[in-house]
């Protein structure tokens, strides 16, 4: 249930029109790394995994809705790089051995800090550095607050990158 300490909490406040526009810029800062996005509903995985493929990222949604076979196929596609972000549901935070997830993005907060915990553990496994990202609206900043200090985490709030500091860094 603890925290694993190989895992760097950051935190971005975001009004809730721009929050896709920080989720964009974000997956743009990580080049090809995987990514796990967390969302609350099956149709919120569906939707922004089509609005992410749409816009050129290779994504695909992961939920509770999928058929066995589909979440297998879903799920080799992201371990082998087809896929470089899942869009997925609380069902993804336990039990799945995902190797090589480099960050974890929570475009909704958690209901709970075991379900953070849970989630964020999907990065940094097996010795190796990760990132578990959190999007939060001003107004929810305290209740957000009151959630890590139950999970036992130590949050770095930052400014989102600019569409400035992304077009720096891609042109690196």
């Amino acid at each position: 249930g603890a925290a694993n300490e190989d895992i760097e909490h950051v935190g971005h406040l975001v009004r809730p029109r721009d929050r896709y526009a920080a989720l964009v810029n974000l997956l743009l800062m990580t080049g090809d790394e995987r990514t796990l996005i967390f969302v609350r509903t099956r149709a919120g995985a569906s939707e922004l995994a089509e609005k992410l493929a749409r816009d050129g990222f290779l994504a695909a949604p992961l939920s509770g809705e999928l058929e066995q076979n589909q979440r297998t196929r879903t799920l080799e596609a992201f371990r082998t790089g087809h896929t470089h972000v899942l869009v997925a549901t609380d069902v993804a935070a336990r039990g799945l051995d995902i190797p090589d997830v480099g960050m974890v993005l929570h475009t909704d907060v958690p209901f709970d800090a075991e379900s953070y915990t849970h989630r964020s553990g999907r990065t940094g496994r097996a010795g190796k550095k990760g990132r578990s990202v959190l999007l939060s609206t001003p107004p929810g900043q305290r209740k957000l607050d009151m959630l890590l200090s139950r999970a036992k985490v130590k949050l770095v709030w930052r400014d989102v990158p600019t569409a400035q500091t992304v077009e720096k860094a891609l042109l690196k």
